[in-house]
């Protein structure tokens, strides 16, 4: 059986806030306290944690030993449920910022004797409680909270388990190991097929939150530096899910705010008719300024910020390790010999899929947006040419016909004054 150096839950929390740059309110997450400040800048993580200094810092690995980056993490102290008190051990939070998606992280190392605690309980108990120890240290902030979908308030996570020792120290094959994995897991001869990704393996969650929300990863060897108070030490690998899951959440929201706009919600033809009647050039400005160029400049504003942050995310995806190395040697299924009725999938497969799905589905939103908002402009251009040429025909009659009129009066009164006329 694998013995258990450490254990830590990576969690993900992402907010939607109108600017980035300006103050928001965030709630203190400190043990005792509940109160929220009503101004808080989001670099001062401080306010949530209630200290100055950070407390902690995040070192990451590749492998084993291979130094890859160090930061500095808030530490926090959460009032967190009964169930955990004997538990958590340490805990930190750190954010970061992707046009205007506030990404909150939470590092929290448990006891090791936790995973066979939880792997005991039923797998929606396990869930639960998951969910109200991520919910006790995140801060509540200001903004639209951004869950894993609009009716799940659960959140993503990483199960990071680090090993005492190196799995070839005790294990013919990588097999063999992953066996070991999905017991350890509670979920022995009844599990999704683990995975080996550039340094760990990836096995379900413990619960029952499917692989595009919550994975175990664990790592291959003890990761071979120094333990001092305060410090994080975690594989780049497991970092990378983190923000794979975040992007995939951010892709999501995006597309519903996207189907929000009346572009996309509402049919072309019901669009038209709330523009009312077209018939004449004071009906046209009327609706085209009142209702179009309205809804046209919200459409514009979230359509760049999409843009933007589809950018941003495939900026970064560029060096992250789920797509770096999802298709190299490095990345490779593993057969644990549990093949029982729909548990024979690859784990990862369905984990890999879920940041490419939400971007081809908010590509798919864009582009119909796009096209229903030239079919309208096309419509409008040629309804207001068609008013202003029946205006125009119109206003050629009224000349037509005051020319008549002027020029029959201009010849009665020739005649009139004409001399010799009686």
């Amino acid at each position: 059986m694998i013995q258990i150096r450490s254990v830590y839950v990576v969690g993900i929390d992402i907010w939607q806030v109108e600017n980035a740059n300006i103050p928001f309110a965030v709630a203190r997450v400190e043990r005792g306290k509940d109160e929220t400040l009503d101004l808080a800048n989001p670099w001062h993580i401080m306010i949530a944690t209630g200290k100055i200094m950070g407390g902690g810092k995040l070192i990451s690995f590749l492998g084993g030993d291979s130094l890859m980056s160090s930061h500095m993490l808030w530490e926090s102290e959460p009032l967190v449920p009964s169930f955990w008190t004997d538990k958590v051990i340490a805990a930190y939070i750190d954010s970061s910022y992707n046009v205007d998606y506030l990404v909150w992280k939470a590092f929290i190392k448990l006891s090791p004797e936790t995973v066979s605690q939880l792997a005991s309980l039923q797998p929606i108990e396990s869930q639960r409680r998951f969910s109200e120890l991520l919910g006790a240290v995140f801060p509540r902030c200001t903004g639209e909270h951004v869950n894993f979908n609009k009716y799940d308030p659960s959140h993503s996570f990483i199960l990071y388990i680090e090993p005492e020792t190196a799995y070839s120290d005790n294990y013919v094959n990588i097999n063999d190991y992953a066996t070991d994995i999905v017991a350890l897991l509670g979920m022995a001869g009844h599990a999704p097929q683990p995975h080996l990704l550039v340094d760990v393996v990836l096995a379900h969650s413990i619960g029952t939150d499917p692989p595009s929300r919550a994975i175990t990863a664990v790592g291959l060897e003890p990761l071979k530096f120094k333990q001092e108070v305060g410090s994080v030490l975690l594989p780049k690998t497991v970092l990378d899910l983190a923000a794979y899951y975040a992007y995939a959440i951010e892709l999501r929201h995006l597309s519903e705010r996207l189907r929000a706009l009346p572009f996309y919600r509402e049919p072309f033809h019901d669009y038209l008719m709330g523009l009312g009647k077209l018939g004449t050039n004071d009906s046209l400005l009327s609706s085209y300024q009142s209702k179009f160029l309205v809804d046209r400049e919200w459409e514009i504003s979230e359509l760049l910020r999409a843009a933007q942050t589809i950018e941003e995310i495939q900026r970064a995806m560029q060096d992250n390790y789920v797509s770096k190395y999802g298709s190299s040697e490095m990345s490779k299924r593993i057969d644990t010999g549990a093949r029982v009725n729909g548990w024979s999938y690859d784990i990862f497969a369905t984990l890999v899929r879920i940041v490419p799905e939400a971007e081809r589905d908010i590509r798919d939103v864009m582009d119909l947006i796009h096209q229903r908002v030239d079919a309208l402009s096309n419509f409008l251009r040629d309804a207001s040419v068609t008013a202003a040429a029946k205006a125009n025909v119109l206003l050629q009659r009224w000349i037509l016909i005051f020319t008549i009129v002027v020029t029959a009066v201009v010849i009665t009164t020739l005649i009139i004054t004409w001399p010799g006329v009686p």
